[in-house]
């Protein structure tokens, strides 16, 4: 069945969206070298990836396992095990202090590590209506609610007429949604990056992040709402394709999909639907559902995507077979006919905790694009192993050329071919009404790096809106003299800046580089706040590096920074660094004093710094409402680990927060 050309376009100015606007950012991290013990795993492009669960009879992970325990078979033939490590994944609740889940880093790279990888997608597009219609409204003009179909806070109706519960939006499965999606981010490790995902609304997504707090904001903007018609169960089925398809470049890592729906009510076996559908020919809707779902299973195998699946609704027996469908053919987990998720979630989260990566090479060497079947084994008994059933074989392309600048900004996955790391920090724009973003790009030390000689940089900075439309960009072109210091993380930095008006974006930088003749690409998410209504608010922290890596245009940032940024969050403990914010008063009330209370946190929730500082009302700054504040970083007293520095300002009954994680050496 083909689908009329306006659906077509519904679906995907609301899908696209959904996908494009949150796999953009997949690099979120504490700096271009982290400290952390990382697996070693190198594969090549031959090799075949696998991420291998093996599970005793409490369904608790096995560690301490060695390649020689292993066993892989293709298409029943064995192979040879060519790269092997086991991961480890840092527990959320195992950490000695909750803000080391809470604050996320606010520096973003294009290094993927072997960081895990987990996206929630919500499927607003379907989840509309389960068992029985309500009675219908008293009178015609009767409010829309529960019997009704208003699901609120999300501004839309659902059920046209033709569905099987005309406007019903059942308000039990949303908040089910909610509450799963919820619990599973409670559950991700420090070094998880994890994004949200809609089927219906992408305007509402969120990129990947560590910020747990952006998540669950971004669950909360869920709502039903869309009719549950064949086209829609069609393309939130798409959805998937889509995410496991951008996810099929990452490098080697677990790579999880929680998909929170109510499934499709479609019989696996012949394609037929199981409940009464609006659509003219329900049977040929649901072939093209089985065939859209063979797509999924290619396309999650080609990218090692595991899929598990939550039915928000408990007790859903006619989408139960298609959400087990997805699961058991991806190695994933159908966490259903229950409403206790927290059981289902721990044993997925469990399970994706502690793994190994195995990578084979395989002897059938054709570029066919071919199914092939596998089993890995493990020679203890009494053990599950749990992975993927198939993989799609490679097929022949041909060999892309060096990309450029444009192209390095197109694409769902930033370029890494210069690493990269960036900081956006927002401040007041003096005499506008757009806020501005003071921006630090950090350019990694190449391991072989040898050449002092100053690098002519390219640098282009795209601001997009959660619809995917323009909304500003800078372009600069810079020579920076010196390297940084010897040992140092970054080689130099460049600084930009880019005036936006309140709301949120996702920045594209592209970067290029003369002396190493390569492109490179950071994404970042950014939310650009209204520093002139908030009765009281903070700026961005911007940390300073005395003798740090070289910062080119110097002097670019000096109308709205008093210092030269840095986007290093990584120090000596001979190093010196300042932080420095700025403290606004919105409105147009008096200025009055307030208090600006700093404090850095270690590892074990204490506090290593603590000092109060008072801001006159004279202090502030008539014209711009603002107090600017400098702390000098205490490194020399504190110990190498993790530490929170936090700015915390009160006023009357405002109060204002901000923090930055930092890491001593």
């Amino acid at each position: 069945m083909e689908l009329p050309v306006t659906t077509l376009r519904c679906c995907a100015r609301l899908i696209l969206p959904a996908f494009l606007g949150a796999a953009a950012v997949l690099a979120a991290g504490r700096s271009l070298h982290q400290s952390q013990t990382k697996p070693t795993f190198r594969a090549g492009i031959d090799v075949v990836e696998l991420d291998v669960s093996v599970l005793d009879k409490a369904q608790q992970p096995v560690e301490g396992l060695t390649a020689a325990d292993f066993t892989v078979l293709e298409d029943k033939k064995p192979q040879a095990i060519v790269a092997f490590a086991p991961v480890h994944v840092r527990d959320a609740a195992a950490l000695p202090a909750t803000w080391m889940r809470d604050v996320s880093p606010d520096v973003t790279t294009n290094s993927f590590d072997e960081k895990r990888v987990v996206i929630l997608a919500l499927d607003d597009a379907t989840i509309v209506w389960s068992g029985p219609c309500p009675p219908a409204p008293a009178t015609a003009n009767a409010p829309r609610g529960i019997g009704g179909g208003v699901n609120p806070g999300s501004g839309r109706t659902g059920g046209a007429a033709g569905s099987p519960c005309p406007g019903h939006v059942d308000l039990g499965a949303v908040a089910a949604v909610k509450a799963s999606a919820h619990l599973a981010i409670d559950k991700l490790g420090p070094d998880d990056v994890a994004a949200v995902v809609f089927t219906g609304d992408g305007r509402q997504a969120q990129d990947f992040t560590t910020d747990h707090a952006s998540l669950h904001a971004a669950v909360e903007r869920f709502g039903a709402g869309f009719d549950p018609t064949c086209h829609y169960f069609q393309g939130a089925i798409d959805t998937l394709r889509m995410i496991a398809k951008g996810l099929a470049d990452l490098p080697q890592r677990r790579k999880l999909l929680l998909f929170i729906s109510g499934g499709a009510p479609v019989n696996m076996g012949n394609g037929m639907f199981l409940a009464p559908m609006p659509d003219s020919t329900p049977k040929a809707c649901g072939a093209i559902i089985l065939d859209l779902m063979k797509e999924v299973f290619r396309e999650a195998a080609l990218a090692n995507v595991t899929i598990d699946t939550i039915d928000p609704f408990g007790t859903h027996p006619m989408a139960l077979t298609f959400l087990q469908a997805l699961a058991d053919n991806t190695g994933g987990r159908a966490i259903a006919k229950t409403k206790n998720f927290e059981a289902g979630l721990a044993e997925v989260f469990r399970e994706n905790a502690s793994y190994y990566l195995i990578g084979f090479r395989s002897t059938n060497t054709a570029a066919d694009g071919s199914l092939r079947h596998l089993e890995v084994k493990v020679n203890r008994p009494a053990l599950e192993v749990r992975t993927r059933k198939s993989y799609y074989a490679r097929s022949a392309t041909p060999t892309p050329g060096p990309p450029t600048m444009t192209s390095s900004v197109a694409g769902i996955l930033p370029n890494a071919g210069v690493p990269l790391q960036v900081v956006v920090t927002p401040f007041a724009a003096p005499g506008s009404q757009d806020t501005a973003l003071a921006i630090v790009l950090g350019v990694g030390r190449p391991s072989d790096a040898t050449d002092e000689r100053a690098d002519d940089v390219d640098l282009g900075v795209s601001a997009f809106t959660p619809d995917g439309l323009p909304r500003g960009s800078a372009h600069s072109v810079a020579e920076v003299g010196l390297t940084g210091p010897p040992g140092g993380p970054l080689q130099y930095e460049v600084l930009s800046r880019l005036d936006l008006p309140p709301g949120r974006y996702e920045l594209r930088l592209a970067l290029h580089s003369s002396v190493r003749q390569a492109t490179g690409s950071v994404y970042a998410s950014v939310t650009v706040p209204d520093f002139t209504k908030a009765a009281l608010s903070l700026s961005g922290v911007a940390l300073s590096l005395a003798h740090g890596a070289t910062a080119a245009p110097a002097d670019l940032l000096e109308p709205v920074l008093p210092i030269v940024p840095t986007s290093q969050r990584e120090f000596q403990r001979s190093d010196r660094v300042t932080a420095f914010v700025r403290v606004y008063e919105g409105g147009s009330a008096a200025l009055a004093p307030a208090t600006l209370h700093t404090r850095i946190l270690n590892e074990k929730d204490e506090a290593v710094a603590d000092e109060t500082a008072t801001i006159d009302a004279a202090a502030f700054a008539a014209a711009t409402r603002s107090a600017d504040h400098r702390f000098d970083v205490p490194l020399m007293t504190l110990a190498p680990g993790d530490y929170v520095l936090i700015f915390e300002s009160a006023t009357g009954t405002a109060v204002a927060r901000k923090d930055v994680r930092f890491t001593v050496k």
